[in-house]
């Protein structure tokens, strides 16, 4: 009787098993690529103008260290947002060279490489100099 018991509580209902079915019989992702109902993704991107973006903390840490570079907590703070701030710009600089040898927006993807080389150079000459 007790097993009787255990069994209705921990048996799965049959509403489950059809489900379980029909998610083991679905198709492979293979095949739903191959479908022409989903909508294609563009693997591409139409601007590089968004990839400028680490001249932010590149701008905080040269606007720290010409404000406040004397004093430690400035200097170190400066140290790590623009460290940040200069790997962001090479992973935004990768990205745009792609953009360039793809032939995508050139000239913006030529102005972003240009601000994101001008504020490296600029915080690592401030942190030598400093």
């Amino acid at each position: 009787m007790i097993s009787g018991w255990r069994d209705s509580l921990f048996r799965q209902p049959r509403s489950c098993m059809k489900l379980l079915h029909q998610q083991c019989t679905s198709k492979t992702p293979k095949e739903d690529m191959s479908d022409s109902s989903y909508p294609a993704r563009s693997e591409t991107k139409a601007s590089v103008r968004g990839d400028a973006w680490p001249a932010a903390p590149l701008a905080v840490a040269l606007l720290l260290l010409h404000t406040l570079g004397d004093q430690t907590w400035a200097y170190v703070t400066a140290v790590v947002v623009g460290g940040i701030g200069l790997l962001a710009s090479v992973i935004a600089l990768v990205e745009c060279v792609g953009a360039v040898r793809k032939g995508l927006a050139w000239a913006s993807a030529a102005w972003v490489i240009v601000v994101l080389l001008v504020a490296s150079c600029a915080v690592v000459y401030r942190l030598i100099v400093t």
